[in-house]
């Protein structure tokens, strides 16, 4: 049964402690395959929020998670979370101060690739198909989306306790 949207990230599981909440990202292939779209969300800064909610999320372009984290960092991607990880909260608040948020997109599927930190070289060996890698990397709870995200596709804005930060976009 094809579904147009897959809910990956639900902001009601930033209420909950890590043992309480739910996976909702993608169970099968299949299920990566029939989504047009799909609900994930970036996490950031509040010192970042007038620029996001004029210019949209754009690119690691100073390559700031390879710096920040020691990940490899693509410059020209949107890293997305697929479920809630409060350890980027902690990381982009020590980084560069302000409020931790998880601002929440809807994607097209058209234009995420895996993360290439949830990629081990024996993954990259077995030259599987970009949509498996896809599905690999956000059952670890991780994407990238190629460009940038523009305001029209930000649904919501949440604090790290789950409620929404400022309005609401729709």
């Amino acid at each position: 049964m094809s579904r147009e949207l897959l809910e990956c990230f639900d902001p009601s599981d930033l209420k909950l402690n890590s043992l309480n909440r739910s996976y909702r990202g993608p169970r099968s292939l299949q299920d990566i395959i029939d989504a047009k779209y799909l609900i994930l969300a970036h996490c950031t800064s509040s010192v970042f929020l007038d620029n996001i909610k004029k210019e949209g999320i754009i690119p690691d372009l100073f390559q700031e998670r390879c710096k920040e984290d020691n990940l490899p960092s693509d410059n020209k991607c949107v890293y997305l979370l697929s479920r809630v990880d409060k350890l980027y909260a902690d990381s982009v608040v020590n980084t560069h101060g302000g409020e931790a948020l998880f601002v929440v997109v809807r994607v097209e599927l058209t234009s995420l690739e895996a993360d290439e930190n949830t990629i081990t070289p024996n993954l990259k060996k077995k030259n599987l198909p970009q949509i498996e890698l896809l599905f690999r990397s956000l059952n670890f709870g991780q994407c990238k989306h190629r460009g940038l995200i523009p305001p029209s596709q930000i649904l919501g804005i949440y604090k790290t306790d789950g409620t929404k930060f400022g309005e609401h976009y729709k």
